[in-house]
């Protein structure tokens, strides 16, 4: 077996939840790029918040794991504290 190696396996597709997460941190992290560059008050907050929802209405499926969202929520409370 010498000179020889293993085939290689397939690369792997990830799951419709990774990849609608990974989507939806891209239309957030745009959005948010967008607004914040405007110079609009909390633009990093509120353009996140539309470009998932204007990635949304446009037919895409957002998804944020749960466990996520609940660190999310635990931050975004000490910024506004």
């Amino acid at each position: 077996m010498r000179g020889r190696f293993a085939p290689m396996s397939p690369p792997s597709i990830p799951s419709p939840r990774l990849r609608h997460f990974a989507e939806t941190l891209g239309y957030a992290s745009a959005g948010a790029a967008a607004l914040g560059l405007a110079g609009l008050p909390a633009g990093w907050l509120s353009g996140a918040i539309v470009g998932v929802s204007a990635a949304a209405l446009a037919g895409r499926h957002p998804f944020v794991p749960p466990q996520v969202g609940h660190v999310v929520y635990v931050i975004l409370g000490f910024s506004f504290d």
